[in-house]
Formats: structure tokens, sequence, C-alpha cells
């Protein structure tokens, strides 16, 4: 039986304990939550990247002039796949015969104690157009999506999509999820809905309930629901489902280890071309409206990025518990 004195001392000891911690949080910057959590496993994290990613619809113009090859110069893939790195070579290569043309999207994973960061970027081996001069070799364009981490962490438990920010040529567009954003079933899940435009392939969300193609034909990727899962290619240009594959940005011997590789890029994320090089990966783009915003910083930064442009969401100014965008380069 505890008696009155023992009692006392237990619930002493209790407090002196909270006000420690309390202590060791103001001195150290730690998040209370962070100490008290199991930290995700990799699993969870694949998880993680394979539950927001969107359902995508790329529009597609299904002719044979200048650069649209019946449709493939709309359809995204891998930057190798035609077999090597060499991106000034990527244009012409899509004409070639055998050409793997499965669909695949990059991405990166940066984490605080409140948010998870995750960009998606769709590559294309052209940006074409009805002008040639307007034409440029490699395209990737992509997605902020912005989510909050829950309160208590569990491994199926991904947090609350807060915003999406879209990247198209060079401008940034802010969609919040406040019945914006439009959702797809599939994997078991809702997923957001992006769409790109054929020739330029502009990136944006889906914010009509009955969203269509412009020119009622294009391709609707799908996320795979796991790494096991492999990519598909698409039929045809009207193809409705096809799976995509996801890339981690930081794969070993991957995108960002080839960043300074002058056969991929010209310079540090600004992908070498033959026509024109003006194509960059996440970590250079840009908002050309908005010239006092250093590039890249969607990836350098992603918190006073989202607060830029969301100054009214709450806790972006915490420590990066995952940040593999270590090594800058402008």
């Amino acid at each position: 039986m505890m008696t009155s004195t023992s009692g006392t001392f237990l619930i002493t000891r209790i407090l002196i304990g909270a006000f420690l911690l309390l202590l060791f949080n103001a001195n150290t910057g730690c998040d209370k939550k962070d100490l008290l959590q199991p930290k995700p496993s990799k699993r969870f994290y694949n998880d993680l990247v394979h539950r927001w990613a969107p359902v995508h619809y790329q529009d597609v113009h299904n002719t044979s002039r200048v650069g649209g090859l019946n449709g493939v110069s709309d359809y995204i893939t891998r930057i190798n796949y035609d077999g090597e790195w060499d991106t000034s070579n990527n244009w012409d290569n899509l004409d070639q015969p055998g050409v793997d043309l499965r669909a695949y999207c990059y991405y990166s994973l940066v984490e605080t104690p409140d948010y998870w960061f995750i960009i998606y970027a769709f590559y294309h081996p052209r940006d074409w157009s009805f002008k040639s001069w307007g034409d440029h070799e490699n395209d990737m364009e992509g997605v902020l999506t912005v989510v909050r981490r829950p309160v208590f962490f569990s491994e199926d438990n991904f947090g609350d999509l807060k915003a999406i920010i879209s990247q198209a040529h060079d401008d940034f567009h802010v969609y919040e999820n406040d019945g914006t954003i439009k959702f797809d079933f599939t994997n078991g899940r809702y997923h957001p809905k992006t769409w790109q435009e054929s020739k330029g392939h502009g990136m944006y969300c889906v914010t009509e309930d009955n969203y269509d193609f412009p020119g009622g034909d294009g391709i609707v990727y799908h996320p795979a629901p796991d790494t096991k899962t492999p990519a598909g290619a698409p039929k045809g240009p009207n193809d409705r489902q096809v799976t995509y594959e996801l890339i981690n940005i930081f794969k070993n011997k991957g995108l960002w280890d080839r960043r300074n590789h002058g056969k991929t890029f010209s310079s540090c994320g600004t992908f070498e071309g033959s026509h024109q090089d003006k194509a960059r990966a996440p970590w250079k783009w840009r908002d050309k409206k908005e010239r006092k915003l250093p590039r890249g910083l969607i990836a350098y930064d992603p918190q006073a990025f989202v607060k830029y442009y969301l100054p009214h969401l709450e806790s972006l100014e915490s420590l990066y518990t995952i940040m593999p965008y270590n090594d800058r380069c402008d």
C-alpha cells in the first residue's frame, strides 16, 4: 500500500522529470514530439512518397508535325530512357526504335518535426512546339507537396495534405487543400490530381470535378502502389491506365550524384542539350516573377519557400530533420 509520503515523492519525481525534459528541449532546440516518438522506418518513407504521389493527367498532341512523333513526345519517362546519361542526344533518340518509354517520376523528401515536403518531377525528352525556334531538348517540371505531419506518429498515418505548389514555365502556382485540389481514387486511397500541357508541359493541379483532356485524348498515369510494382508504358496516345514508378533523386549514382556531370548537365542542375539547354532540375527551379527569391529555394529551403507563398501556414521555422540537398550549387 502506497503511503502519503511515498506518493508525494513519486509525484515530485514526475514533475522534476517533466521540468528537465522541457529544459532540455529549450536548450537544444529539439522538438518534444520527435524526442517522444519512434523513428520512422525506411519502409514508412517509401510508403509516404507513394501515398502522396499524384494521379497524373498528361495531355497529348497526337501529331507527326515538327517534333510531336504522334504523341510520343508528350510521354513521361526516365532521363536515361535511351540507356545512357548523355542528355544532349535525348531529343534525337526519342525517334529511335526500341527505346524504353516506361513511365517514371523523380522525387525528393525533406522533413521537419512538423512537415514533409515532397517534390515530384516529371521528365520529357522534348519540349516542343509548332515553331521550331521555341523547342528545347529535355524538360522537367513538377510540384512541391506540403504535408502536415501527425501529432502522434504511426506507420500508417501519412499526415494531412495542406497544399501543392506547381512549377510551369518558370512560374509557380499555389493550390491549397481547401476543396480546390481534386482527387482520384487509386491504390486504395485518394491521390491528388495533376496535369501537364502537351508540347511545353507546364504542370498544374486539376481543379475541375470532371476534368478531361482539351483535345479529348491523353494519358492518365497512376503511381505504383509500392516499390515492387514495375513501371508501364503507354499503349498509345490515349491510354488511361498507365503505372509510373518513383525514382529517388538521391539514389546512388542517380540524378543528384550527376549534378556536376558534363554529359548530363551543362552546369549544376541545367541539362545539357544540343537544341538548347533551358531545362533544369528541381534544385534550379525558380519563379521568374519573383526575382528576389533565390533559384532552387523550393529544394534547398522549402520552409522559406512555402512561407513566402503561404504565409498563414504555421510552424515553418523548424530545424530540418531530413535535408538531402546539402551541397548548394548556384
